[in-house]
């Protein structure tokens, strides 16, 4: 009879705050999706009004150096490599509306496998177009002021050194990051819900 009742006490004094609330997990999954849909449509909007910008300045500015075009062309290449990538992401998202638990958990592994990607091969690739172009473009308007020329590719340079090796890595790390505890937050909620 005393095993009896150390099993009750046992069982009564069981902490069960910590174990998941019936839909923090379908929570957690609307929360991300709206958030992440929220930001790539942002995305898409802004590289949509940079596209029209650009249009305009190449139908009202008329240059006078095949460099200047090279530029353009280079910054176009940057818009749609963006707009590929945040709307090829936006369909992913979609993709998740009604998912279990687990299709979620690998959906998330799968985002963090394509950000290992994107960050090591396209975003460079697109940075590298869009520097190219923004440094092509700079020219014809300096062409005939060296010093104005200095000054103006000394920021510029200095503006995309600074994108380039202090703002893309902590960006990448803080992106990283966020994901891997969201996985892990993810991961740590379908464990407790499936040994319930």
């Amino acid at each position: 009879m005393d095993n009896l009742s150390e099993i009750k006490n046992i069982w009564l004094s069981a902490n069960l705050t910590s174990l998941p609330q019936t839909g923090e997990m379908m929570k957690t999954i609307k929360r991300y999706r709206l958030k992440l849909v929220l930001k790539k449509t942002g995305m898409i909007l802004l590289t949509l009004i940079l596209a029209a910008v650009m249009i305009w300045v190449v139908c009202v500015y008329h240059s006078q150096l095949l460099v200047t075009r090279i530029g353009e062309a280079c910054i176009f290449i940057a818009l749609v490599i963006l707009l590929i990538i945040n709307t090829g992401t936006l369909v992913r998202v979609s993709a998740i509306k009604n998912c279990t638990n687990s299709e979620f958990l690998e959906y998330l592994k799968a985002a963090r496998r394509r950000q290992t990607i994107f960050q090591q091969r396209t975003q460079v690739l697109g940075l590298s177009f869009a520097s190219a172009g923004l440094c092509l473009y700079l020219f014809e308007a300096v062409r005939k002021d060296i010093q104005l020329a200095i000054l103006t590719y000394t920021l510029a340079i200095s503006w995309l050194a600074l994108n380039w090796f202090v703002f893309r890595p902590r960006v990448n790390r803080k992106k990283a990051k966020e994901l891997n505890e969201r996985i892990e937050k993810i991961q740590n909620l379908s464990n407790q819900l499936s040994n319930n």
